[in-house]
């Protein structure tokens, strides 16, 4: 999956402190080299196999500390929480803090501490159900491209494959290159491989190009699930080819009910998570700057509304299924979800009403950029 780098910095813990809550909040791609001196030994940390997947909630004692850079199977970054609700701070793997949104701590230790790791895989069929929605802004996003006669392609994120194919014809690329950290997804679109299209598995967060230039870096949809864009974009830029192509999409909803409640019915039962969209995704004015920074020609970046009708307003829950409820479930088991997923059902159609159908207005961000020639 993710790889660590040089240097770590460390974060020291609350030394005051009698001990230390560890919750698991999965699947932030980045890696995450912290250290407080001692590492947890690795039968603590999470590994692929559910049995080895840590509890919800650990208690260390005091002057133990967290190095997810010494196991292979962690990958992201240090969430911090305080006891009141406010807002947690998202450590990348570089160091920076990205202020996201509180969901509340009530009685909980004030130096909660959540850890990514290796994320339930992803239900390519539940993920499809919802294929004509989710390739709007695809092919939105694909529009803003030009075609590279038999250059190379990147597709960061590929998922089942289908759209990485579409890709590859649409830009008449000569070879394509999707990767995905999903067993399931990659397993979906490697019947979908040849005449230069190929999959792998890889981590889109520390994609730099793999020794080499691509006429176009493509990522719709799944930037939201690395930190520190603007570290991740950098390697994106990095791996242009000279006038190559900068094409993503990144969700930008975090206000809509179907993310504010999931947070708020995890608060209302205990279960520390978070929202990728709340976390990660910043302003679209940002990411216009960070693409001027990195000396990108070009830029464009819009914010655009998709409306989705969807049969009813109980099919946002089996969309929400399909991604972000990912990050709750991997955070309990299967019997905690299932009760989480009743209540949040509840309590989303009591803020969005029964309806059918139901339009599912969903924001989000394209940018486009082109490194010099």
């Amino acid at each position: 999956m993710g790889t660590g780098v040089a240097s770590p910095p460390a974060l020291l813990l609350d030394d005051e402190q009698d001990d230390v809550a560890v919750t698991v909040v999965v699947g932030l791609a980045d890696p995450l080299p912290v250290a407080r001196g001692v590492a947890l030994a690795p039968d603590l940390l999470a590994g692929p196999a559910p049995e080895h997947r840590p509890s919800r909630r650990q208690r260390l004692p005091q002057g133990l500390g967290i190095h997810p850079g010494h196991h292979e199977h962690l990958a992201g970054a240090l969430l911090l929480h305080d006891g009141g609700g406010q807002a947690p701070f998202v450590v990348g793997h570089e160091g920076q803090l990205v202020v996201g949104r509180g969901n509340g701590g009530g009685d909980r230790h004030p130096a909660m501490v959540g850890l990514a790791t290796h994320m339930t895989d992803w239900n390519p069929d539940l993920y499809r159900r919802f294929a004509a929605e989710r390739r709007q802004p695809f092919d939105v996003l694909v529009s803003l491209l030009e075609p590279v006669d038999g250059g190379r392609v990147a597709d960061l994120g590929c998922g089942p494959g289908e759209l990485t194919r579409e890709l590859h014809e649409r830009l008449r690329a000569g070879e394509t290159l999707g990767i995905d950290r999903s067993p399931a997804m990659l397993e979906r679109a490697t019947p979908l491989a040849g005449d230069g299209l190929r999959f792998e598995m890889g981590d889109l967060a520390t994609f730099d190009g793999a020794g080499s230039t691509w006429d176009v870096v493509h990522a719709s949809a799944s930037l939201q699930w690395a930190t520190d864009h603007q570290a991740v974009l950098s390697r994106w830029a990095a791996a242009l080819a000279p006038g190559g192509q900068l094409a993503v999409q990144v969700p930008a909803n975090g206000e809509h009910p179907s993310h504010t409640v999931m947070l708020e019915v995890a608060d209302q039962l205990g279960i520390i998570a978070a929202d990728d969209v709340h976390v990660t995704v910043q302003k679209p004015e940002r990411y216009a700057e960070i693409l001027d920074e990195l000396g990108l020609d070009e830029i464009h970046v819009r914010l655009q509304v998709f409306l989705h009708h969807l049969p009813s307003s109980g099919d946002v829950v089996e969309w929400m299924k399909g991604t972000a409820l990912l990050r709750i479930k991997e955070a309990v088991t299967a019997e905690e979800f299932d009760a989480y997923l009743e209540r949040y059902r509840e309590a989303l159609l009591d803020r969005i009403g029964q309806r059918s159908p139901y339009l599912y207005a969903y924001p989000r961000i394209l940018m486009v950029a082109r490194a010099p020639r």
